[in-house]
């Protein structure tokens, strides 16, 4: 998962502002945040864009399960420390304030249960009043099966084009990303296969509130896209 497309990853995501999303989510999480509290674990934490920015105001560590993307964050973020490991089950042996899991990650583990589990894992790595900030895959009723998807780059010295038609089956969505890159050494095409779950509102509500957590839904300026912002009251 993502291992061909680690090293083009960020020429495809260009397009995202990850100044002005860590903004707002620093914006979302400040009305529950008490004074001195910094740790933050960034769970998916892909090439460690994010983490460049949150490392500004927190006490920043990533993890991820790909060894690809892992290798990029850590470059890009030196001072940091990554973990390699799976959500379900990962044990950092330590606890953080705020545990963040963007752009859809929570996704990968597929089914409701894991999800579940995920959360429950989560939960256990969080100190006492510490919160979670999930931005979830696209919903049951968001997704649009049949959905054709184009990313392009275009530098002098290369050229990608990936295209991609949204399919679904049994509450899951399937993505086959087809990617064409041309760089001054040839022309590679490869494909990136991913299935991720999808869940309702109140599926996520209803397993924040068996683990003792209230949810504020908020949205990612620009994008419209949900965070989940779980907390005791």
């Amino acid at each position: 998962m993502y291992s061909r497309m680690a090293k083009y990853y960020d020429k495809l995501y260009s397009f995202k502002d990850y100044e002005a999303e860590t903004e707002a989510v620093i914006n979302t999480l400040n009305p529950f945040m008490e004074h001195g509290r910094k740790s933050l674990l960034d769970v998916a934490c892909g090439t460690g864009m994010h983490l460049k920015c949150l490392k500004e105001h927190f006490s920043c560590q990533g993890m991820d399960i790909c060894p690809e993307l892992l290798l990029i964050a850590k470059d890009r973020n030196p001072d940091l420390h990554f973990t390699q490991a799976d959500m379900t089950d990962f044990d950092l042996h330590e606890t953080f304030d705020v545990i963040t899991c963007f752009f859809g990650s929570i996704g990968h583990v597929l089914t409701l249960a894991n999800m579940q589990r995920t959360l429950m894992n989560f939960t256990k790595h969080l100190k006492p009043n510490g919160v979670m900030l999930i931005e979830p895959w696209h919903s049951k009723e968001e997704y649009r099966v049949g959905n054709v998807n184009l990313l392009t780059v275009d530098e002098p010295d290369l050229k990608i084009a990936r295209v991609c038609t949204s399919l679904a089956k049994d509450g899951v969505s399937i993505l086959d990303m087809q990617h064409v890159v041309a760089t001054p050494q040839g022309t590679e095409h490869f494909l990136e296969h991913l299935e991720l779950g999808m869940w309702t509102d109140d599926e996520f509500r209803e397993s924040f509130a068996h683990l003792g957590f209230d949810v504020h839904i908020d949205r990612i300026r620009d994008r419209g896209r949900k965070l989940f912002l779980a907390y005791r009251s």
